[in-house]
Order: structure tokens, then C-alpha cells, then sequence
């Protein structure tokens, strides 16, 4: 069951990034930071905060600091709805400068358990706003819709678990619908139990669509207080 799952992993990493255009690559290695906080309440309801921090230029410089305020809630024992919102302090590209953003999302998550393996599909719909409530034509807010697919495994007496997902992202603006982004990461869950979780995970982002696209390799180390 390990060697398939690790067999798996890898050919869903292959396929996630065999569909990008061969042309010119801009590459970068960026590390993020993450601290959060999450509350259950009467075993469905969950409310949660987290703090990031990533670097950019081969992680020589910051590039965006964002925090996450949200909350989820499980009818049902495999399925999870829930929103949240981002305020987000981004350095423009090219620049010392740097813009706000707003985020506005929903999600649903399905779960499905085989043996050890989890396997896990979250549809996400985000709108993006530069000027939070202010209307203006020039600048408008972009709606994405995030398609992830996300497979963990559980080795056998620890509390390690590997995992590995791809996502897509379906962006509509204008009146146009592209597929700008897509990701894919390699990853690992450690539980302390009452003093959080860690998750140390390899993320590639490729943009799509673009005549010099971006390829952002990402190292994430998050730490969880779950109580």
C-alpha cells in the first residue's frame, strides 16, 4: 500500500505540471511562514485565524504578508461548507512597492477514506478586490473558481502523514474565462495531539496562458494550535 501510494504521488505530480506550454519560464523559489489558531465547536463547527508570511526574490526579500479570518461547518461526516476572508499586503511585481487586496471565498469539501488513504475534492469560489467596496470600471474584481484534489496517506503507527495534491484554478473576468494557474505540491502532516500540528510542504505554481509565465517554486512550513 506505501509503494503505491508513493507511485501514485508521483505520477499525480507529473500530470498536474505535463500540460504546461513549453515556452520561456520566468522561476522563482519563495518560503512561506504560517501560524494559525482553530476552535471546535460542537464537533462540527470550526472557526479559525492564521498569520503568513512569504518570501520572494530565492526567498531574499518580503513579498506578501496576509492574515485569514474563517469558518467551516461538517452536516454530514464526509462533506464541509464554509468561507473566509484575507486581507493580503502584496509587493507589486517588479517593485518595492506594494498594493492591498481583499478576498472573499466559499468552499465545499468532500472526503472519501479508503484503508489508510484519505482522498479529499474542494471546489472554491474567490473574488479578488483591489478597492474593497469601491466600484471602478478600470479595475475589476476577478472571480476564480479553485478545483483541488488532494490524496493523504496515514503510515502505519505514527502520526505522519504524507499527502499530495494538484489544483486548478478556472479565472472569469469580462465576460472571459481562462485557466490562469495551476499547482501542485508534495507534502507532509506531523500531529503533536494537544499542541498543534505541523505541516512542512513543496508547492509548484505555474501560470498559464501567458507569453513569459511564471514558475514559483514554494517551500511551506505552517504550525496549527487546534483546541
Amino acid at each position: 500500500m506505501k509503494r503505491t501510494f508513493i507511485i501514485g504521488s508521483l505520477l499525480f505530480l507529473y500530470n498536474a505540471l505535463i500540460f504546461t506550454q513549453h515556452v520561456k519560464v520566468v522561476k522563482d523559489f519563495r518560503y512561506r511562514t504560517t501560524f494559525g489558531i482553530e476552535k471546535v465547536l460542537f464537533d462540527n463547527i470550526s472557526l479559525y485565524t492564521e498569520m503568513n508570511l512569504e518570501l520572494e526574490k530565492d526567498a531574499s526579500q518580503i513579498g506578501q504578508l496576509f492574515g485569514e479570518i474563517g469558518v467551516s461547518y461538517s452536516p454530514f461526516k464526509n462533506i464541509s461548507v464554509g468561507t473566509n476572508y484575507r486581507y493580503t499586503y502584496d509587493r507589486k511585481l517588479f517593485s518595492d512597492e506594494f498594493n492591498t487586496h481583499y478576498r472573499f471565498a466559499i468552499n465545499t469539501d468532500m472526503k472519501f477514506k479508503i484503508n489508510r488513504i484519505k482522498i479529499s475534492y474542494r471546489l472554491q469560489y474567490q473574488r479578488f478586490d483591489d478597492d474593497f467596496n469601491i466600484y471602478d470600471e478600470n479595475d475589476p474584481t476577478s472571480n476564480i473558481f479553485r478545483n483541488r484534489i488532494k490524496v493523504k496517506y496515514n503510515l502505519p503507527e505514527t502520526r505522519l502523514n504524507p499527502y499530495v495534491y494538484s489544483e486548478l484554478y478556472i479565472k472569469a473576468e469580462n465576460g472571459i474565462v481562462n485557466v490562469p494557474m495551476i499547482k501542485a505540491a508534495l507534502g507532509g502532516n506531523y500531529s503533536m495531539k494537544k499542541f498543534g500540528d505541523i505541516d512542512i510542504y513543496l508547492r509548484i505554481e505555474r501560470e498559464l496562458g501567458s507569453m513569459v509565465p511564471f514558475t514559483y517554486t514554494l517551500l511551506g512550513l505552517c504550525y496549527y494550535y487546534k483546541f
